[in-house]
């Protein structure tokens, strides 16, 4: 949920040049016909100034192995090179951030002191922020006389109060969900432009409802269980610092958990 919209952010802050480590620079290959491993890449990256790396997969790469794992991995070599070199980077003004869904399967060595050792919880919108990422993707870079504009005013879409009541029912909604939503309005709109070339045209309850069940797909009980696994990380970590955050998040996912009912028992009990 912008993971890497936060890690660009904390760069920019912090005037760090952002590198993110693809997938291809793990374990050995070749670049301009010189082969090439991600040893030389930590070793050649740590002769520059001011670098933030950035890994996605963090959870995977660093979960803790168990025994019967015997054969040598890329991700455990990446793992081995990262412990080797970790004591080094702030002298050599080199920031790791590494992003994951989870951190309950990462080895304990990796999150000691020293190392990786700051958490910051990447949270999905609330409602308010939802209204305002709505409001964005739909007018940015509109101008003030282009259609959509006009049409958007023409409902007071272009103002934030507009997009209040559906952002309330796009709980625990990620970025990603809300960019499906406005794009699948956007082509609502256009149809029905389409049909009615009328700047007036009225964007409905359906229109909305219709989108909204568009970007719900991915809604899914794998997602609904990543963010259940999300708030127990962040209870457990920072607890203190976003007690209200973890607390509005986890009634926005009771939305969706069902209460299962008492099982009854059909037919007559016969006593034997």
């Amino acid at each position: 949920s912008g993971k890497i919209f936060w890690a660009h952010k904390i760069s920019e802050i912090i005037g760090y040049d952002f590198k993110e480590i693809k997938k291809y620079f793990l374990g050995t290959s070749f670049v301009d016909h010189q082969e090439t491993n991600f040893n030389d890449f930590i070793v050649e990256t740590m002769k520059e100034e001011k670098v933030l790396l950035f890994l996605e997969d963090f959870d995977q790469i660093m979960r803790e192995r168990n025994e019967v794992e015997t054969v040598k991995s890329c991700d455990e070599e990446t793992k081995e090179i990262i412990l080797h070199y970790i004591g080094h980077f702030e002298r050599e003004k080199i920031l790791m951030l590494g992003s994951a869904n989870s951190v309950v399967n990462i080895d304990r060595e990796i999150l000691a002191p020293g190392r990786f050792d700051v958490l910051i919880p990447i949270f999905p919108p609330n409602a308010k922020e939802r209204a305002e990422m709505l409001l964005h993707h739909m007018t940015n870079g509109l101008l003030d006389d282009s259609l959509l504009m006009k049409i958007l005013k023409s409902n007071n879409a272009h103002q934030l109060p507009f997009w209040t009541d559906v952002s309330k029912k796009m709980k625990v909604f990620s970025n990603t969900m809300l960019i499906d939503f406005t794009q699948s309005l956007k082509k609502k709109i256009r149809n029905t432009y389409l049909k009615d070339p009328s700047t007036e045209i009225k964007i409905t309850k359906k229109m909305l409802e219709s989108a909204l069940k568009d970007a719900s797909t991915k809604l899914t009980p794998n997602y609904l269980n990543q963010i259940d696994q999300f708030i127990a990380d962040v209870s457990l970590n920072n607890y203190e610092d976003f007690s209200r955050r973890i607390d509005a998040l986890e009634t926005e996912l009771n939305h969706y958990k069902t209460v299962e009912k008492p099982t009854q028992s059909i037919g007559f009990n016969h006593n034997h």
